[in-house]
């Protein structure tokens, strides 16, 4: 019998989602305690446009301005925010 050493087996790298539901983007950053900084942004300085824009998406969308906007102004880095995607892909209600 062949033993393989588990160390040795690739593991396939996770790739990070291009968009997710509302839901599951709302969820993760409730999960890492952003949600209620992004609410008190929206209800507050937000443009007139992400704050419709916010009101009405279905998804967000990794590359999109509004996430690059929302990252900044959480002080979170490139690989933090693909965390957060990741992990909301695996959120399910």
């Amino acid at each position: 019998m062949i033993t393989i050493d588990p160390s040795l087996i690739p593991v396939s790298p996770v790739s990070v989602p291009v968009a997710v539901s509302f839901f599951q983007g709302c969820a993760a950053l409730q999960m890492g305690g952003y949600l209620e900084a992004v609410e008190s942004y929206m209800s507050g300085p937000a443009t007139a446009i992400e704050k419709l824009a916010w009101r009405t998406i279905t998804e967000i969308r990794r590359a999109s301005p509004l996430t690059s906007k929302l990252a900044a102004m959480l002080g979170l880095t490139e690989a933090q925010v693909d965390d957060l995607f990741i992990l909301a892909a695996t959120i399910e209600a």
